[in-house]
């Protein structure tokens, strides 16, 4: 309903963060196609409207949706380009996100250090 209504109203960054959050929703409930498209229209938006704080929010739930699923490489590729964007953006949350997602990847990887 929220992005119905922000799509009426024209709130494209409000969109991009509730497309977000219905991704993250749909992968969690192994909607994994339905939640990638959601999360491509989520993502093609902050990158058009330039809002690298929730392009880089978006990118580390992108990052957990592949790690999830076992896609290490796109995951790990996520992550990293999130790491930079938040790190620049002062997202200190987002990097929190994308530093415990790498981490976790390279542990399942026995790669601790």
């Amino acid at each position: 309903e929220a992005n119905v209504i922000r799509r009426r109203l024209g709130d494209s960054l409000g969109l991009a963060r509730s497309l977000m959050g219905l991704a993250v929703v749909r992968a969690r409930a192994g909607e994994h196609e339905r939640s990638a498209a959601l999360m491509e229209e989520s993502l093609r938006l902050c990158r058009d409207l330039g809002d690298e704080a929730t392009l880089a929010h978006a990118l580390a739930r992108r990052g957990d949706a592949a790690r999830a699923q076992g896609h290490d490489d796109r995951a790990r590729a996520d992550y990293a380009e999130a790491l930079l964007i938040s790190q620049r953006v002062g997202a200190r949350r987002v990097t929190v996100m994308c530093t415990e997602g790498l981490a976790a990847l390279e542990g399942a990887r026995e790669r601790s250090e």
